[in-house]
């Protein structure tokens, strides 16, 4: 607290003493404020008067006042707050409570009826800017504002503002006006209201939703998402939306959404849809569609129950092709695969884990549907039983073991037609169980010797049976026979790993050094088969040909493979390196430098095989080029003879002096370009953009004919200045000569107002839509929108 500059000066006289006694009074009363200013404090003990100069802060319990200049009147009760020069902006008056905070040229406040004369003033009241030419404030903290402008963005210098003579603001309810206009750049609009009536509150409101409104060729004029918004409590909120169109459509959806702090939270979408298409005049030309939509989310707090989650993601269609009639999202458009899923997991302390699935596959394309419910999964994490032993070899003490078991209850069919009939029929369920047990230890310094034993079983509740019909034309039937079938085969696997080095010095040239960093693997693989012995596999006699099938194939977890394995399998993986001497201010230094960031090579030979043991080569191979353009490519080679029919012969190629025969070919090329990669070299006056290029080339070799395939996709963001925004998605097949799915979009930012364009400008989905609207999310429903979709004359 600043010294007191006394109007008078004190003597020792009677008189006087009755003055110091009144001063020392006043001070007592002083001291229940607080006050403090920057440059002096002048007080007037006998009129009772306090004056702050210079960055002046006066409080009074929960209010406070800021200014330049801030005077206080003891008798009257009354501050006084203004600006010390014209110039200083910070010298502005500012009065706060609990409820708001204006600012002002001249502020008048009486501390015990708690009211207030304000001139020229500036709040903030419910994410709005308020301005008022003058403004009283009551006892009830209630404000009238005369000549109020309300900004809805956060820049005060906006030129978009809406206009009443009168308006009064009730903190934490709401704001009333009289009529009300809407101004642009200083110029009156139409636009305008016999009443204004504003949310000023930050607790949950109920409220109407505005739609949009437009005129489309085929479904004539409409109004979409018109909705209510009903704040149902502390935990949950819901919203309605439906769309109305003139000749008969109409749609309808809700979305609840849900959260408790601390266990979980959520969301409920749903939704359906009834189009009119094509003339009602004509029957053979219109007719109707309809779909259904189930969105559901659910997320649980990991601090809820730690070690166990339960989670949902529900996302289930019936006839996407509406959905796609009024979409202007990619995903959305393209989306043809919905999957639904449903999940318990539960770790134990025992190093074991359960989870708990129940998941809804849709193709909306094929119109199929697959219904895994449930489908569990029990697995024990690798443990090592011989560790803590003292006299065992170390290999030994390596010995890991795991177990899993998975479980699976299947229902497929058509999405009209899955749930008619008897279901406990068409259910398709079984168990698949799994143990590995694996070990490794060092041969040598530099080879690592990993063998596994593979243990696998399968239990179903039926398998099937096939038989010849003896008809004309003869065929095969199927018949499932129910009961409780049961299946198991083993796997010897053994890997030889190992790592060499070889380092290439250069004396001249840009390299110093080349490194080549090989990484072999030898893998055998030996799996007995007794699949005819034990009946897993049969074999009946089609046309005097012999057939043969697995009694398990219809089982949805897989069944033993037929045909015993005594594989070879040789896996080679490469890296190279180089390092090259840079010249620097301060002299050389080496950089290393990727070359062949993976190069692998992959063959197998089965001895257990009756003919063609040796397996196709795999080769890929992956680099970056440039810097920043990824290079991935892959391609397999066949390497047995064709004759000139273009069949297949048991001869390798190199002895009939055959090059290995191409099957498929894989290329892609991706880069990303952006302005951070070119700033030190480029001119450009691009604040912000970032260009993705890739091309794919694909090739096949189908009835002895190499067929290639390539095809290039271009997506970017370019952001020329702070206020635009360019998107592009598009591609070229070159192979079909048309282009892929393109669209546009565009985004302006227009200070209060925003801008956007979504451009389809060619193929199936050819639409736009335009709008302007306040960036507000208070008056994000005021807007300009034009639409033309697909299925318009666009």
């Amino acid at each position: 607290m600043p010294k007191l500059r006394s109007a008078f000066l004190c003597k020792t006289t009677p008189g006087h003493l009755v003055v110091l006694l009144i001063m020392l009074i006043t001070q007592f009363t002083l001291a229940q404020q607080q006050f403090e200013a920057t440059d002096s404090a002048v007080f007037e003990p006998l009129t009772q008067k306090l004056t702050l100069y210079g960055k002046a802060q006066f409080q009074y319990n929960t209010i406070s006042m800021e200014a330049g200049r801030v005077a206080y009147d003891g008798a009257k009760r009354l501050i006084t707050a203004s600006t010390l020069d014209s110039i200083s902006p910070e010298n502005r008056p500012k009065f706060k409570s609990e409820t708001e905070q204006i600012e002002a040229d001249r502020i008048l406040y009486n501390i015990d009826t708690k009211k207030g004369k304000i001139t020229n003033a500036f709040t903030k009241q419910g994410g709005l800017n308020l301005y008022g030419g003058a403004i009283k404030k009551d006892s009830n903290a209630v404000v009238y504002f005369n000549d109020m402008r309300c900004l809805p963005c956060e820049d005060r210098n906006a030129k978009t503002m809406f206009r009443a003579r009168r308006a009064k603001v009730i903190p934490n309810d709401k704001i009333v006006t009289g009529p009300v206009y809407l101004e642009i750049a200083g110029i009156p609009t139409p636009l305008a209201l016999p009443f204004g009536f504003f949310p000023n509150s930050k607790k949950r409101m109920n409220g109407i939703l505005m739609p949009q409104y437009g005129n489309s060729p085929n479904q004539g004029l409409f109004f979409r998402d018109l909705g209510y918004y009903y704040g149902i409590n502390e935990h949950h909120d819901m919203i309605w939306r439906g769309d109305l169109y003139l000749n008969g459509s109409w749609g309808l959806n809700t979305t609840t959404n849900y959260k408790y702090r601390y266990r979980n939270q959520g969301q409920v979408f749903l939704g359906t849809k009834l189009f009119y298409t094509g003339d009602p005049d004509i029957p053979a030309l219109s007719g109707k569609s309809r779909s259904y939509e189930i969105r559901w989310t659910h997320q649980q707090d990991p601090q809820l129950r730690p070690g166990s989650n339960f989670a949902a993601n529900i996302n289930y269609v019936y006839n996407q092709d509406i959905n796609r009639l009024n979409t202007q999202n990619n995903t959305q458009f393209l989306q043809n695969n919905f999957l639904s899923n449903v999940a318990y997991t539960k770790n134990f302390k025992t190093n074991a884990a359960l989870s708990v699935n129940a998941q809804v596959n849709q193709n909306t394309q094929s119109k199929t549907v697959n219904i895994n419910l449930p489908s569990a999964t029990f697995n024990i994490n690798r443990f090592y039983p011989f560790q803590r032993s003292k006299n065992l070899p170390e290999a030994l003490k390596q010995i890991g073991i795991s177990y899993v078991l998975n479980t699976r209850n299947s229902l497929n069919g058509n999405e009209s037609t899955i749930f008619k009939g008897h279901i406990a029929d068409s259910l398709n369920y079984g168990a698949y169980q799994h143990i590995p047990i694996t070990t490794n230890f060092n041969i040598g310094k530099h080879i690592t010797w990993t063998p596994a034993l593979d243990f696998n079983a399968w239990t179903y509740g039926q398998r099937i049976e096939r038989y010849v019909l003896e008809s004309l034309p003869a065929r095969i039937s199927t018949k499932r026979i129910k009961g409780l079938s049961s299946a198991f085969d083993a796997a010897f696997t053994s890997v030889f790993n190992t790592k060499m080095y070889t380092d290439y010095i250069f004396f001249k040239g840009p390299f110093k050094q080349i490194r080549h960093v090989m990484m072999p693997s030898l893998i055998y693989n030996y799996k007995p088969d007794f699949t005819e012995s034990l009946g897993y596999w049969k074999t009946i006699s089609y046309n005097n040909i012999p057939y043969s099938y697995s009694v398990f194939e219809q089982g949805i977890l897989g069944g033993p493979g037929r045909g015993t394995q005594n594989t070879m399998l040789l896996d080679i993986q490469n890296t190279i390196e180089g390092k090259r001497i840079i010249t620097n201010d301060t002299g050389f230094s080496e950089k290393k430098i990727p070359l062949i960031q993976n190069l692998r090579l992959s063959a197998s030979y089965n001895f257990a095989a009756d003919s063609f043991k040796a397996s196709n080569w795999l080769v890929s191979a992956r680099t970056l080029w440039f810097k920043n353009l990824n290079v991935v490519g892959a391609l397999e080679l066949d390497p047995y003879a064709y004759t000139n029919e273009g069949l297949r012969t048991k001869v390798f190629s190199w002895q009939t002096q055959q090059q290995p025969k191409l099957k498929t070919l894989n290329l892609a090329f991706n880069t990303n370009l952006n302005a951070a990669l070119f700033n030190s070299k480029s001119k450009s006056t691009f604040h912000q953009w970032n260009i993705n290029i890739g091309l794919n080339i694909n090739g096949n070799n189908t009835l002895n004919t190499f067929q290639v395939r390539h095809y290039a996709t271009v997506s970017a963001d370019i952001q020329p200045s702070k206020n635009w925004k360019f998107n592009i998605l598009t591609g070229y097949d070159f192979y079909l000569n048309q282009r892929s799915y393109t669209t546009v979009r565009v985004y302006r930012d227009l200070n209060c107002w925003e801008a956007s364009l979504f451009w389809v400008p060619f193929g199936i989905n050819q639409s736009y839509n335009f709008a302007i609207n306040l960036k507000s999310s208070m008056f994000s429903e005021l807007k300009i929108n034009r639409q033309r979709s697909w299925y318009d004359a666009f």
